[in-house]
Protein backbone atom coordinates (compact mmCIF):
# COMPACT_ATOMS: atom_id res chain seq x y z
CA UNK A 1 0.00 0.00 0.00
CA UNK A 2 1.03 3.62 -0.56
CA UNK A 3 1.29 6.11 2.29
CA UNK A 4 -1.97 7.46 3.70
CA UNK A 5 -3.32 10.41 1.71
CA UNK A 6 -3.68 12.46 4.93
CA UNK A 7 -1.19 13.26 7.68
CA UNK A 8 -3.99 13.44 10.25
CA UNK A 9 -7.63 12.36 10.42
CA UNK A 10 -8.97 9.81 7.92
CA UNK A 11 -7.66 9.24 4.43
CA UNK A 12 -6.99 6.37 2.07
CA UNK A 13 -4.03 4.42 0.76
CA UNK A 14 -3.84 2.52 -2.51
CA UNK A 15 -2.01 -0.38 -4.14
CA UNK A 16 -1.88 -1.92 -7.59
CA UNK A 17 -3.72 -5.25 -7.92
CA UNK A 18 -3.38 -7.11 -11.25
CA UNK A 19 -4.02 -10.64 -12.45
CA UNK A 20 -0.64 -12.12 -13.39
CA UNK A 21 -0.13 -15.26 -15.49
CA UNK A 22 2.47 -17.95 -14.86
CA UNK A 23 4.38 -16.78 -17.93
CA UNK A 24 4.90 -13.33 -16.37
CA UNK A 25 2.15 -11.41 -18.19
CA UNK A 26 -0.69 -9.19 -16.95
CA UNK A 27 -4.02 -10.70 -17.98
CA UNK A 28 -7.68 -9.79 -17.46
CA UNK A 29 -9.15 -10.11 -13.96
CA UNK A 30 -11.57 -12.92 -14.93
CA UNK A 31 -8.61 -15.30 -15.41
CA UNK A 32 -7.76 -15.17 -11.69
CA UNK A 33 -9.67 -17.36 -9.24
CA UNK A 34 -11.20 -16.05 -6.01
CA UNK A 35 -12.09 -12.54 -4.92
CA UNK A 36 -9.89 -9.72 -6.14
CA UNK A 37 -7.92 -8.19 -3.22
CA UNK A 38 -8.83 -4.63 -2.26
CA UNK A 39 -6.81 -1.92 -3.95
CA UNK A 40 -8.03 0.91 -1.65
CA UNK A 41 -7.87 0.88 2.15
CA UNK A 42 -9.17 3.47 4.63
CA UNK A 43 -6.49 4.76 7.02
CA UNK A 44 -6.80 6.81 10.22
CA UNK A 45 -3.76 8.93 11.11
CA UNK A 46 -5.16 10.16 14.43
CA UNK A 47 -6.27 13.58 15.62
CA UNK A 48 -5.33 16.65 13.62
CA UNK A 49 -3.32 19.27 15.47
CA UNK A 50 -4.73 22.44 17.01
CA UNK A 51 -1.34 24.13 17.46
CA UNK A 52 1.70 24.63 19.67
CA UNK A 53 1.44 25.14 23.44
CA UNK A 54 4.36 26.26 25.60
CA UNK A 55 5.14 26.77 29.28
CA UNK A 56 6.63 30.04 30.60
CA UNK A 57 10.39 30.59 30.22
CA UNK A 58 12.41 29.27 33.16
CA UNK A 59 13.13 31.97 35.76
CA UNK A 60 16.83 31.15 36.08
CA UNK A 61 19.50 31.53 33.43
CA UNK A 62 21.26 28.15 33.13
CA UNK A 63 24.11 27.66 33.97
CA UNK A 64 24.25 30.14 36.86
CA UNK A 65 27.23 32.17 35.62
CA UNK A 66 28.26 33.88 32.40
CA UNK A 67 26.35 33.23 29.20
CA UNK A 68 23.62 30.62 29.30
CA UNK A 69 20.03 29.98 28.28
CA UNK A 70 16.49 29.92 29.57
CA UNK A 71 14.26 27.03 28.56
CA UNK A 72 10.60 26.11 28.29
CA UNK A 73 8.51 23.10 27.34
CA UNK A 74 6.72 23.07 23.97
CA UNK A 75 4.24 20.47 22.73
CA UNK A 76 1.92 19.92 19.75
CA UNK A 77 -1.69 19.75 20.91
CA UNK A 78 -4.74 17.97 19.50
CA UNK A 79 -8.18 19.65 19.82
CA UNK A 80 -8.84 17.68 23.03
CA UNK A 81 -5.64 19.00 24.63
CA UNK A 82 -3.54 15.84 24.48
CA UNK A 83 0.01 15.71 23.10
CA UNK A 84 0.41 14.41 19.53
CA UNK A 85 3.28 14.01 17.06
CA UNK A 86 5.11 17.26 16.33
CA UNK A 87 4.88 16.47 12.60
CA UNK A 88 1.16 17.23 12.77
CA UNK A 89 1.72 20.87 13.80
CA UNK A 90 2.40 22.47 10.43
CA UNK A 91 3.60 25.85 11.70
CA UNK A 92 7.19 26.33 12.89
CA UNK A 93 7.85 24.99 16.38
CA UNK A 94 8.43 27.78 18.94
CA UNK A 95 11.94 27.96 20.36
CA UNK A 96 12.64 25.98 23.54
CA UNK A 97 15.82 27.88 24.48
CA UNK A 98 16.86 31.52 24.36
CA UNK A 99 20.18 33.11 25.24
CA UNK A 100 20.73 34.97 28.52
CA UNK A 101 23.60 36.28 30.62
CA UNK A 102 24.14 36.13 34.37
CA UNK A 103 25.54 39.09 36.33
CA UNK A 104 28.05 36.79 38.04
CA UNK A 105 30.87 36.05 35.56
CA UNK A 106 32.35 32.57 35.20
CA UNK A 107 35.96 32.19 36.25
CA UNK A 108 38.52 30.01 37.96
CA UNK A 109 41.70 28.13 37.05
CA UNK A 110 40.41 24.58 37.23
CA UNK A 111 40.67 22.16 34.41
CA UNK A 112 37.06 21.19 35.22
CA UNK A 113 34.83 23.85 36.78
CA UNK A 114 32.31 23.31 39.58
CA UNK A 115 29.05 21.56 38.91
CA UNK A 116 26.14 23.92 38.22
CA UNK A 117 22.81 23.89 39.99
CA UNK A 118 20.39 21.28 38.72
CA UNK A 119 18.53 22.37 35.58
CA UNK A 120 15.24 21.42 37.23
CA UNK A 121 13.79 21.49 40.73
CA UNK A 122 11.55 18.48 40.10
CA UNK A 123 11.26 15.37 37.95
CA UNK A 124 14.57 14.83 36.15
CA UNK A 125 17.37 17.27 35.44
CA UNK A 126 21.07 17.55 34.74
CA UNK A 127 24.08 19.34 36.15
CA UNK A 128 26.71 20.85 33.88
CA UNK A 129 30.18 22.22 34.34
CA UNK A 130 32.69 24.01 32.18
CA UNK A 131 35.63 21.93 31.04
CA UNK A 132 38.45 24.05 29.65
CA UNK A 133 41.91 23.43 28.35
CA UNK A 134 44.45 25.62 30.19
CA UNK A 135 48.13 26.24 29.73
CA UNK A 136 50.55 27.20 32.47
CA UNK A 137 52.55 30.33 31.60
CA UNK A 138 54.63 30.45 34.80
CA UNK A 139 54.38 29.32 38.43
CA UNK A 140 51.19 31.30 39.16
CA UNK A 141 49.81 32.29 35.76
CA UNK A 142 47.56 30.19 33.52
CA UNK A 143 45.78 30.93 30.24
CA UNK A 144 42.91 29.28 28.36
CA UNK A 145 43.93 27.70 25.07
CA UNK A 146 42.24 25.74 22.28
CA UNK A 147 41.03 22.20 22.93
CA UNK A 148 43.55 20.89 20.41
CA UNK A 149 46.23 21.56 23.07
CA UNK A 150 44.67 18.82 25.22
CA UNK A 151 44.59 16.04 22.66
CA UNK A 152 45.49 12.68 24.09
CA UNK A 153 43.97 13.41 27.49
CA UNK A 154 40.62 12.06 28.65
CA UNK A 155 38.17 14.97 28.78
CA UNK A 156 36.30 15.12 32.13
CA UNK A 157 32.55 14.61 32.16
CA UNK A 158 30.63 17.82 31.43
CA UNK A 159 27.11 16.65 32.30
CA UNK A 160 25.58 14.29 34.84
CA UNK A 161 22.02 13.52 36.03
CA UNK A 162 20.90 15.22 39.22
CA UNK A 163 20.25 13.26 42.34
CA UNK A 164 16.67 12.12 42.90
CA UNK A 165 14.26 15.07 42.70
CA UNK A 166 10.65 15.33 43.91
CA UNK A 167 7.96 14.71 41.27
CA UNK A 168 6.86 17.74 39.23
CA UNK A 169 3.44 19.28 39.79
CA UNK A 170 0.98 20.30 37.05
CA UNK A 171 1.55 23.77 35.59
CA UNK A 172 -0.17 26.25 33.30
CA UNK A 173 0.55 26.24 29.54
CA UNK A 174 -0.66 28.94 27.18
CA UNK A 175 -0.84 29.69 23.44
CA UNK A 176 0.69 32.85 21.92
CA UNK A 177 -1.47 35.98 22.11
CA UNK A 178 -3.84 36.64 19.20
CA UNK A 179 -3.46 39.80 17.13
CA UNK A 180 -4.85 42.91 18.84
CA UNK A 181 -8.46 43.57 17.81
CA UNK A 182 -7.59 47.21 16.98
CA UNK A 183 -4.42 49.00 15.90
CA UNK A 184 -5.35 52.01 18.07
CA UNK A 185 -8.13 53.36 20.27
CA UNK A 186 -7.91 50.36 22.68
CA UNK A 187 -8.33 46.76 21.60
CA UNK A 188 -8.11 43.33 23.17
CA UNK A 189 -6.07 40.20 22.59
CA UNK A 190 -6.71 36.68 23.86
CA UNK A 191 -4.94 33.37 24.34
CA UNK A 192 -5.88 29.87 25.50
CA UNK A 193 -4.60 28.59 28.86
CA UNK A 194 -4.53 24.94 29.94
CA UNK A 195 -3.43 23.02 33.02
CA UNK A 196 -1.08 20.15 32.07
CA UNK A 197 0.60 17.50 34.22
CA UNK A 198 4.33 16.57 33.87
CA UNK A 199 3.41 14.04 31.12
CA UNK A 200 1.66 16.86 29.20
CA UNK A 201 -1.79 15.41 29.78
CA UNK A 202 -4.72 17.70 30.77
CA UNK A 203 -5.05 18.19 34.53
CA UNK A 204 -7.40 20.07 36.87
CA UNK A 205 -5.05 20.52 39.83
CA UNK A 206 -3.12 23.71 38.89
CA UNK A 207 -3.28 26.56 41.40
CA UNK A 208 -6.25 28.64 40.28
CA UNK A 209 -4.98 31.99 41.57
CA UNK A 210 -1.77 31.58 39.54
CA UNK A 211 -3.57 31.00 36.23
CA UNK A 212 -2.15 33.33 33.52
CA UNK A 213 -4.62 35.87 32.11
CA UNK A 214 -6.53 34.87 28.98
CA UNK A 215 -7.37 38.39 27.80
CA UNK A 216 -5.77 41.81 28.10
CA UNK A 217 -5.99 45.31 26.67
CA UNK A 218 -3.68 46.42 23.85
CA UNK A 219 -3.04 49.41 21.54
CA UNK A 220 -4.46 51.98 23.94
CA UNK A 221 -3.09 55.00 22.05
CA UNK A 222 -5.70 57.29 20.42
CA UNK A 223 -6.45 56.69 16.75
CA UNK A 224 -5.48 59.15 14.04
CA UNK A 225 -6.13 59.00 10.31
CA UNK A 226 -2.48 58.05 9.79
CA UNK A 227 -2.42 55.30 12.43
CA UNK A 228 -5.17 53.34 10.68
CA UNK A 229 -3.01 52.95 7.57
CA UNK A 230 0.43 52.42 9.13
CA UNK A 231 0.52 48.60 9.22
CA UNK A 232 1.00 47.21 5.65
CA UNK A 233 0.41 43.63 6.86
CA UNK A 234 -3.16 44.51 7.95
CA UNK A 235 -5.18 43.38 4.91
CA UNK A 236 -8.55 41.84 4.07
CA UNK A 237 -8.49 38.23 2.83
CA UNK A 238 -12.16 37.94 1.80
CA UNK A 239 -14.55 40.14 -0.20
CA UNK A 240 -17.20 39.95 2.51
CA UNK A 241 -14.87 41.60 5.06
CA UNK A 242 -16.51 45.01 4.53
CA UNK A 243 -19.59 43.55 6.26
CA UNK A 244 -17.67 42.27 9.31
CA UNK A 245 -17.78 45.59 11.22
CA UNK A 246 -21.51 46.37 10.82
CA UNK A 247 -22.28 42.71 11.61
CA UNK A 248 -20.30 43.01 14.89
CA UNK A 249 -17.97 40.18 13.95
CA UNK A 250 -14.69 42.03 14.53
CA UNK A 251 -14.49 40.85 18.16
CA UNK A 252 -13.79 37.29 16.94
CA UNK A 253 -10.13 36.27 16.30
CA UNK A 254 -10.96 34.84 12.83
CA UNK A 255 -12.28 38.18 11.56
CA UNK A 256 -9.58 40.16 13.40
CA UNK A 257 -6.95 38.24 11.42
CA UNK A 258 -8.64 37.76 8.03
CA UNK A 259 -10.57 41.08 7.88
CA UNK A 260 -7.92 43.19 9.60
CA UNK A 261 -8.22 46.30 7.38
CA UNK A 262 -12.03 46.49 7.44
CA UNK A 263 -12.22 45.85 11.19
CA UNK A 264 -9.61 48.53 12.00
CA UNK A 265 -11.29 51.06 9.69
CA UNK A 266 -14.67 50.34 11.27
CA UNK A 267 -13.22 50.60 14.79
CA UNK A 268 -11.56 53.91 13.87
CA UNK A 269 -14.79 55.30 12.44
CA UNK A 270 -16.82 54.25 15.49
CA UNK A 271 -14.21 55.86 17.79
CA UNK A 272 -14.44 59.19 15.92
CA UNK A 273 -18.26 59.07 16.07
CA UNK A 274 -18.28 58.87 19.85
CA UNK A 275 -19.22 62.25 21.45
Amino acid sequence: YSQCSSVCGKGERRRLVVCHSVDDRNVTDDQCEGLKPLDIQICDMGSCAQGWFHSPWSRKCFPSCGRGHRSRQVYCSSPDGSQISEAKCQSKKPKQKKACRNKRPCGGYWFAGPWSECSSTCGSGVQERSVICVKKLDKKLFTIVGKENCRGRDKPEMERPCEQLPPCQPQWFMTPWTQCSASCGTGTRTREVRCMDPELAPSSTCTANKKPSQQNICNTQPCTDESVQQDPSCKDVYKFCRLAGPARLCSYPFYQENCCSSCQTYQHRKTKEKP
